[in-house]
């Protein structure tokens, strides 16, 4: 049976481990947010920028592409959005794995519930007693 001081020391390195957590979690959120990619088709005619989300940003075409017309600008600009997207994906990549890190390093406890629960027994029982109330332990 673990001591109150053991339970209590317990929650709050639960609580640390919680708050450290989630501050990471927010500057790598932030950090994420402000991610782009950028992808080019091979003959250079297109480039796409686009956001965290895959959402394009800036479209770039040369005059040769839109000599060419509608479908063929259409065309270099989804094969240079599809890179663009690969390109934040690979970025992103070690964001996603600094966020899921602290899922590796050893588990927060889920007990600690039923601890504090037997710790409020504990005190009732310590409170019967020095109000001179029989307590089951006593029978």
């Amino acid at each position: 049976m673990e001591s109150a001081a053991d339970i209590l020391v317990a929650i709050g390195a639960q609580l640390q481990r919680a708050q450290e957590i989630s501050t990471v979690a927010e500057r790598l959120s932030d950090e994420l947010a402000g991610l782009r990619g950028v992808g080019e088709t091979d003959d250079g005619e297109a480039a796409v920028t686009v956001d965290h989300n895959g959402l394009i940003v800036d479209v770039a075409l040369s005059d040769a592409a839109l000599t060419e017309g509608g479908p063929h600008a259409a065309s270099l600009v989804m094969q240079a959005m599809s890179r663009a997207i690969e390109d934040v994906q690979r970025k992103g990549q070690p964001l996603r794995d600094a966020v899921l890190q602290p899922h590796a390093s050893p588990p927060m406890r889920t007990d600690l519930g039923e601890k504090l629960d037997e710790l409020y027994d504990r005190i009732e029982q310590i409170d019967r007693r020095l109000r001179g109330e029989e307590t089951e332990e006593d029978r």
